[in-house]
């Protein structure tokens, strides 16, 4: 896999994430960047936008009943809870040291499916690489997500999406459609998606 890294200009830890607030206000967003301090703002953005916390009752309800929201916060994105992390596959421990103490860059990916980490892998097989909607899917939506790919692989120029950078492959957290449908451009008819072509992905790496 190659690797092309670019500058990567660091932004202040919190800003003023306007229509991201999603009900909790300014307050409950300081306490989650307050918790992820390393994390680049705009992947702080995508993961706060997507988890909705001010609507969310496995965050607000401990908070409301008086616990540390940076716990609350930590306890959730770790999935204390269970153990292990649905999305990722990655344990507890795994989620606690990469997301207080990881490394962040913004570089541009040459990658194919095979680089990515099993669970990552098969997540995406079991969408067909969003190649076509599927039966809860919008079909406009996944149509519109196919046409940008095909104008940002070329030159990497797609929003950036996070990955983080594991010993058994690439796990894939916030971008599934554009990372779908970016690496669907490599198709080169092989039936297995690991031989297929390498595409530009730029993405917010973390080191696992």
């Amino acid at each position: 896999m190659k690797i092309r890294e670019v500058t990567l200009q660091e932004l202040p830890a919190y800003k003023d994430p306007g229509q991201f607030y999603q009900g909790g206000g300014k307050e409950l967003y300081q306490h989650y960047r307050d918790t992820f301090p390393l994390w680049p703002e705009q992947v702080a953005k995508d993961i706060y936008n997507q988890t909705s916390p001010g609507t969310n009752p496995d965050i607000m309800t401990p908070i409301k009943n008086g616990a540390d929201p940076k716990k609350v916060f930590l306890d959730y994105f770790t999935a204390k809870k269970s153990g292990r992390d649905a999305g990722t596959g990655l344990t507890t421990a795994q989620l606690t040291a990469v997301l207080t103490q990881g490394t962040w860059t913004k570089q541009i990916l040459q990658v194919n499916p095979g680089d990515f980490a099993a669970h990552s892998l098969e997540r995406m097989k079991q969408r067909n690489f969003l190649k076509t909607a599927g039966p809860d899917e919008d079909p406009v939506r996944i149509a519109r997500a196919q046409q940008t790919a095909k104008k940002t692989v070329i030159r990497g120029s797609n929003e950036a999406v996070t990955i983080i950078q594991t010993s058994q492959g690439l796990v894939l957290w916030e971008g599934f459609h554009r990372t779908m449908s970016i690496l669907a451009q490599g198709d080169n008819g092989n039936p297995d998606p690991t031989k297929w072509n390498k595409v530009k992905l730029q993405a917010w790496v973390v080191k696992a």
